[in-house]
């Protein structure tokens, strides 16, 4: 959750170079962990190791947690966005 808001403050603070759409689309992009890049990279690290799932289960959590909180912030990340593009329609005219 830091991560999500540390990466909406910093890219929002750059108006200037990324519209509403673009810091939304960064804020998805650039915490998204995924399994499918996760889990063989562990099995490379860690493949002789007993406990692989014990190690992978952060990962495993981590994954369902984003898709939850993404599901949560799409209400307030389109009235973000909405109002961002009012007051920069408003600057424009």
């Amino acid at each position: 959750m830091f991560l999500t808001w540390l990466v909406f403050w910093i890219s929002s603070k750059m108006m200037h170079s990324f519209r509403p759409e673009d810091v939304i689309a960064i804020i998805f992009c650039c915490t998204h962990k995924s399994l499918t890049l996760g889990i063989p990279m562990l099995r490379i690290l860690y493949g002789g190791y007993a406990h692989l799932s014990t190690i992978s289960l952060p990962l495993l959590v981590y994954h369902p947690t984003q898709i939850i909180m993404g599901g949560l912030l799409v209400a307030y990340l389109q009235d973000w966005m909405i109002s961002r593009q009012r007051s920069r329609t408003k600057l424009e005219a």
